[in-house]
């Protein structure tokens, strides 16, 4: 993630939510992820971070629904395969 101010931003990664108990009123998930997810930001050899483009849209919209959020940065970023979750989904 990444701080802008007073927002934080993270890459939006598609999502399988599995239900894996609890009650109908207070059901439990796991949220595992559906795209790659392992991507570390590219620097400048100042530190600095280069955002290529930011996207405005409708910001009459819930900002809280994953879809209408009102600002999204795009960012360089490179993968990292060697960045794994262990067989209990835990990144370290």
């Amino acid at each position: 993630s990444l701080s802008y101010g007073p927002l934080s931003f993270s890459l939006d990664i598609n999502e399988e939510w599995n239900r894996i108990g609890g009650q109908y009123d207070w059901p439990e998930y796991e949220v595992l992820p559906k795209s790659y997810w392992n991507y570390g930001l590219i620097l400048t050899n100042d530190h600095d971070l280069i955002i290529e483009r930011q996207k405005k849209k409708n910001d009459r919209l819930n900002p809280f629904i994953r879809t209408n959020v009102p600002l999204q940065l795009e960012v360089r970023a490179r993968r990292i395969p060697s960045w794994i979750a262990d067989d209990q989904n835990v990144v370290g």
